[in-house]
């Protein structure tokens, strides 16, 4: 449990140090999808529904944290 914690509290501490100069909300998908992947070791794939419920924008990341947009 003790690991487990510690190493959540890793990824929070990457995210806060990632996210530090980021302002839109596609940049914190793209942050976010690449370090979960690689926290995770797996492949990670986040959404955002646009304002008007029309379409939703994609983040695609592969283990290692390649994201790809689509």
């Amino acid at each position: 449990m003790i690991t487990e914690t510690v190493n959540v509290f890793s990824l929070w501490e990457k995210l806060a140090h990632e996210l530090d100069s980021i302002y839109d909300a596609h940049g914190v998908c793209d942050v976010v999808t690449g370090e979960v992947a690689k926290f995770a070791k797996t492949g990670t794939l986040v959404a955002l529904l646009e304002p008007n419920g029309r379409y939703y924008d994609v983040w695609i990341s592969d283990a290692d944290g390649a994201v790809e947009q689509t």
